[in-house]
């Protein structure tokens, strides 16, 4: 891409990033546009015209148990005859009532469930229950996700698919498998995970009102931080919704409110600029003040890279113990011995 055309998207993006939100001064403003705003991030994601699927099946595919938890593998259809793979990890013993419920969406890290499975684990060891799944090209889900980042597939935009919008749809699936688990509260569920994961938690919050609350980690990239600052070189398909009505991301942000949404972002972080990241979260706050819900749009930084720090897992636990889950619980620490991110 030329530098001219460069100079002119990044223009393009930061008029949509000075008009984010614009006109929107009261609750009633927002609320006469809340709805299609939501119907374009439908769009943006190519799954307006996905049907619903009624009939989800699932198969139990292999069971381990560890200290504090049981984990159950299983695969699950996404559409009819098209399946996921999933962990799904219970306390161990059952609370005696249905606990709360966690869907951790994995990053790009090459296995998965596997090199996240420290996550899970921790929020059973809680009293939660915890569902990871699977991106398009890990564990049993042979595919391709880096279409055009990688140039393998550069028809993707033009044929109007981005597989923000398959994995997308994947975690409304899985959201789907975790919330009619009997174990599981599905009046209290909440999303998180880093980089890719964080990007596909904040969406799966953006549309899903089921969930109450989301902590996303070093995921979540306006339009002018990818290309003005020329992030987007660094990023995968999945970060970048097909953004059809010209739209910062946080016009869709909003669509969270009154919810709790976390935003965690690292202050040398490669793929993110701080001052964007507090932009947009601030731009995005306008809405959750409309609600006089401010305090529930948080953004936590801290001086490190792209990773899941411990002061992100601690503070992950303590959001979702809050607005998810409704009490305070004991906060495990992130061990030394496990992967940053």
């Amino acid at each position: 891409m030329s530098s001219a055309m460069m100079q002119y998207l990044a223009g393009r993006a930061l008029r949509m990033q000075a008009q984010a939100l614009d006109g929107i001064t009261t609750l009633a403003d927002w609320k006469a546009v809340r709805e299609e705003r939501r119907r374009e991030f439908l769009a943006d994601l190519s799954l307006s015209a996905v049907p619903e699927f009624a009939g989800l099946r699932q198969r139990t595919t292999g069971e381990c148990t560890g200290g504090g938890y049981r984990m159950r593998r299983i695969g699950f259809e996404v559409l009819p005859n098209c399946w996921a793979s999933a962990n799904i990890y219970y306390p161990d013993p059952l609370p005696p009532r249905p606990a709360p419920g966690v869907l951790y969406v994995s990053g790009h890290a090459q296995i998965g469930v596997q090199h996240y499975q420290y996550n899970p684990q921790m929020w059973a060891r809680r009293s939660y229950v915890c569902m990871i799944l699977d991106t398009i090209e890990q564990g049993d889900n042979p595919g391709e996700h880096h279409g055009y980042a990688l140039g393998r597939e550069d028809l993707w935009i033009s044929l109007g698919y981005t597989p923000a919008g398959g994995e997308t749809l994947n975690s409304l699936r899985a959201l789907d498998v975790l919330a009619a688990d009997p174990a599981v509260d599905p009046g209290r569920l909440g999303t998180t995970g880093i980089s890719g994961g964080g990007a596909l938690s904040f969406y799966l919050a953006v549309i899903d009102e089921r969930i109450k609350a989301v902590s996303t980690l070093c995921g979540i990239s306006a339009p002018y931080d990818a290309i003005g600052r020329r992030r987007m070189f660094g990023h995968c398909d999945c970060l970048y919704p097909l953004n059809l009505f010209g739209r910062d991301i946080s016009d869709y942000a909003a669509l969270i409110a009154p919810r709790a949404a976390m935003f965690c972002f690292g202050d040398n972080d490669p793929l993110f600029h701080p001052e964007e990241t507090a932009g947009l979260v601030n731009r995005a706050r306008k809405v959750f003040d409309l609600y006089n819900s401010g305090e529930k749009c948080r953004l936590l930084t801290n001086t490190c890279g792209h990773e899941n720090h411990p002061v992100f897992y601690r503070a992950t636990q303590e959001w979702f113990d809050l607005h998810v889950a409704g009490d305070a619980r004991p906060v495990i620490e992130k061990g030394i011995a496990q992967e940053l991110n």
